[in-house]
């Protein structure tokens, strides 16, 4: 074979094997997609603004909840809230 016989066989067998590999994840895409995911860590329970400069966001993190203070211009304070007891209801602010 000539180098560029060679060089066209060599080009076109990558390129079969690379659409090979494209079908082969495109028709089990839903399987491997189901072993990627894992649970969130964090998640966010939700947020509000605390005027032009700040905003609160309440999250929850390895079961724990905690306030999130963030600052538009660089400041962050993270807030541990306790742990509320079996069956009552409680106020942080009580």
């Amino acid at each position: 074979m000539t180098d560029i016989a060679n060089e066209l066989f060599i080009t076109a067998a990558f390129l079969a094997v690379l659409i090979l590999a494209w079908a082969l994840i495109w028709r089990f895409r839903p399987r491997i997609g189901g072993m990627l995911t894992q649970p969130r860590a964090i998640t966010c329970l939700g947020g509000t603004a605390l005027g032009n400069e700040a905003r609160a966001f309440l999250i929850e993190a390895e079961g724990r909840k905690m306030l999130v203070v963030a600052g538009r211009r660089g400041g962050i304070e993270i807030m541990p809230l306790p742990a509320e007891a079996d069956g009552t209801e409680g106020s942080v602010c009580a």
